[in-house]
């Protein structure tokens, strides 16, 4: 429960390159790594359960061996890769003062105007006003995987494909 005592306090923030969160003790990052959450999943949680995170509004609640809840949980991160905002609800308690609430903001609505959804998805991206070009084939480059904060993002082309992850420059030609 809130109270007029209690105070909102900006913790940090999250990174997010994989477009998902997941929130768990931390005793538990053995049984939970990054390519074991999917396969515990299958393995253990109802089959009802998503199965596929890298796809907008999907959550799930992960499980201990055999389909015991409570091992934490997972969800697409708002508008994909980026940087999130995390917030705790401070306040007192009867045994003192203490964490009650952490939220991590995914989506500002404040700054749904600025934010640009990630490449491939329905909203698709957005062209830079000031026109870029790609560095493969002189295509125009968009902004992707805004995380709600702006100047955060990665340039793609849709002409060519080209992503700067995947990207490997060329050598130099003779001459140029």
């Amino acid at each position: 429960m809130t109270t007029s005592r209690d105070r909102l306090v900006k913790i940090g923030a999250v990174a997010v390159d994989s477009g998902q969160l997941v929130i768990h003790d931390p005793c538990y990052e053995t049984d939970i790594t990054n390519e074991k959450v999917k396969e515990a999943m299958l393995a253990t949680c109802p089959k009802d359960a998503p199965r596929d995170f890298n796809h907008t509004a999907k959550y799930a609640e992960l499980c201990f061996m055999p389909g015991r809840t409570g091992a934490g949980v997972v969800f697409s991160s708002g508008f994909g890769d980026g940087c999130y905002d995390v917030w705790a609800t401070i306040g007192p308690t009867d045994w003192g003062e203490r964490v009650k609430k952490v939220e991590v903001i995914l989506v500002d609505e404040g700054h749904t105007e600025r934010v640009r959804p990630a490449f491939g998805e329905a909203d698709p991206p957005t062209p830079y006003e000031e026109p870029k070009n790609c560095p493969e084939c002189g295509g125009p480059l968009y902004l992707t995987y805004g995380g709600g904060f702006p100047g955060i993002g990665v340039d793609v082309c849709r002409d060519c494909g080209y992503h700067p992850a995947t990207h490997t420059p060329e050598e130099p030609r003779e001459g140029e």
